[in-house]
């Protein structure tokens, strides 16, 4: 049985909206030097699984997401 949604889809495209706007900025509000040391904790944590990894999925950052791609 599926669980109507209480949100309005005019409702869902504002807050989609706003979350992305919150996203935008606190990625806009890091400084290069923060994000260099986000990105490369990241690519940290994820290089040691892709190794022994049989499937690996992609992930391409988009707009100002953080990129696994530094190192």
């Amino acid at each position: 049985m599926a669980v109507p949604s209480p949100f309005h889809a005019s409702s869902k495209a504002e807050l989609r909206a706003e979350g992305l706007r919150r996203r935008r900025a606190f990625a806009q509000s890091l400084s290069p030097e923060l994000r260099a040391e986000l990105e490369t904790a990241l690519a940290e944590l994820v290089l040691p699984h892709l190794v022994a990894a049989q499937v690996v999925a992609a992930y391409h950052p988009l707009r100002d997401e953080i990129s696994p791609q530094h190192i």
